[in-house]
């Protein structure tokens, strides 16, 4: 028997539109947040900056730029005998060698063409998601906001300094969108798109990704149908890979992992600490990543390393739209992301075995909540504007306790805190740094917590003076 959910109900279009305040309100939102993409885009369209951070420079560019060089020669080699004595190229999914982008190179100069890569797919990821939720239903408003706070969050920030994961990341929003309109069209659609991201070149991101994909379809179709429309979208993206897929099969065995499999250490490099959840309220608690000093990421017991995703924020106004949202399925898929992506670093041992020795980094099980998060934003736009007088005062009673947490911290850097904390590391060489990273970023953290607030308070009077729906 099909299960009714109301996030696939067409009949909720009428939800929304039954919201007067709307109006093209929202155009003027994707308007500025376009030209937001055009200012941080263009310099990188045109070669004057570039991404650089963790594989970019030390993975692909050396890998692209041998790549390019031939392209314009009319090969797709096997091997790059330039870099490390000799490595495998077209065998190699994390360098993207038949991604259709590539052509690019043959047109522009090799910095647009290698920074279009993450720009266009930036912009394709808003795009996906809000497009995904205009087909599970939500409003022109509400699917904006999906695509806003995924394009914009931390996780898929992050991706943007991993050529292959970006991919992943800005397609399978499509995948799942093909897979809820289901049938020939669904399946075309899901179909490319998922063909599209295998040849991304990030199989795991792509396999984790086959959860939510039926954590939406399934409410709409049923288990079967939304298994065998699965089932077809993946065949039509793995006859869209096979290229990649075949020059991959064909090397795995002579790989490390391939021949090996993990080393159980390394499964367990990346996964989510726990202090981290901060960051779903705070933006960079903890310091900025890829910065030195007093700025930079100054707790050695809490990141020893940059995490794999620098940052999981998702915007203090998403969150709390979010927690509007009444979607039990998406909470528990949000919930299971965290819980797994922190238990797989505590029993790394499973992970491996059940994977034979393929997956890596539980941290990417974050996927599920960067897939979650803006779905449940969206929906809960939607319920507060439905409701403005409630949801005007849990806005208000919110931004309070934001405001006495921002005052508590201010208090908090006057008082012993740091006094005590002085003489316990009076002895350390880096004494004076370590206090005055401290104090900055704590003062940073109250700053953040005023700005929570005054967005938050902001919010609930902009709800507040709209009409309740009729």
């Amino acid at each position: 028997m099909k299960e009714h959910d109301e996030s696939a109900d067409p009949t909720l279009g009428e939800e929304a539109r039954a919201i007067p305040a709307e109006g093209r309100g929202w155009r003027w939102v994707g308007a500025a947040a376009l030209l937001l993409w055009l200012m941080v885009s263009l310099p990188l369209a045109l070669g004057q900056r570039t991404f650089f951070i963790r594989d970019i420079f030390s993975n692909h560019l050396p890998q692209k730029v041998f790549g390019a060089e031939q392209l314009r020669q009319g090969r797709i080699p096997a091997f790059n005998p330039d870099w490390g004595l000799g490595q495998v190229f077209r065998g190699n999914p994390g360098i993207l060698p038949f991604y259709p982008d590539n052509l690019l190179h043959l047109v522009l100069p090799f910095w647009s063409a290698f920074n279009l890569h993450f720009v266009l797919h930036w912009l394709l990821a808003l795009v996906a998601m809000a497009t995904l939720a205009r087909t599970l239903g939500q409003s022109p408003a509400a699917s904006l906001i999906a695509g806003l706070t995924y394009a914009g969050c931390g996780w898929l920030l992050s991706t943007l300094s991993f050529y292959n994961l970006l991919t992943v990341a800005a397609w399978w929003p499509l995948v799942i969108a093909g897979a809820v309109v289901g049938g020939r069209r669904g399946i075309c659609l899901g179909g490319i798109a998922c063909g599209m991201a295998l040849l991304g070149g990030e199989p795991i991101t792509a396999a984790l990704g086959l959860v939510p994909m039926l954590v939406a379809s399934v409410p709409r179709h049923g288990w079967r149908r939304a298994f065998s429309g699965a089932f077809a979208i993946g065949f039509v993206g793995l006859l869209i890979a096979l290229p990649q897929i075949v020059a991959t099969a064909r090397i795995y065995g002579f790989s490390f992992r391939g021949g090996h499999g993990n080393i159980q250490t390394q499964v367990a490099s990346y996964y989510l600490i726990l202090p981290r959840l901060i960051e779903l309220v705070l933006p960079l608690p903890f310091g900025w990543p890829g910065y030195r000093g007093a700025f930079g990421v100054w707790h050695a017991g809490y990141a020893a390393r940059l995490p794999f995703f620098m940052s999981i924020h998702f915007g203090i106004v998403a969150l709390a739209l979010a927690f509007a949202a009444r979607r039990k399925g998406w909470w528990a898929l949000a919930g299971a992301s965290l819980l797994v992506a922190w238990g797989g670093g505590q029993v790394p041992w499973i992970l491996d075995t059940l994977t034979l020795g393929i997956f890596r980094f539980p941290e990417k099980f974050l996927f599920w909540l960067a897939i979650a998060l803006p779905l449940l934003a969206g929906w809960g736009l939607q319920e507060i504007t439905a409701s403005p007088r409630r949801w005007w005062r849990a806005g208000v009673l919110i931004a309070s306790v934001v405001f006495v947490a921002a005052a508590a911290g201010i208090w908090l850097l006057r008082a012993p805190f740091l006094a005590g904390y002085r003489v316990r590391v009076a002895d350390s060489p880096d004494a004076l740094h370590t206090i005055a990273a401290i104090s900055l970023q704590s003062w940073l953290q109250a700053l953040y917590l005023l700005i929570a607030g005054i967005l938050l308070l902001t919010t609930a009077w902009a709800v507040r003076r709209r009409r309740p729906a009729v």
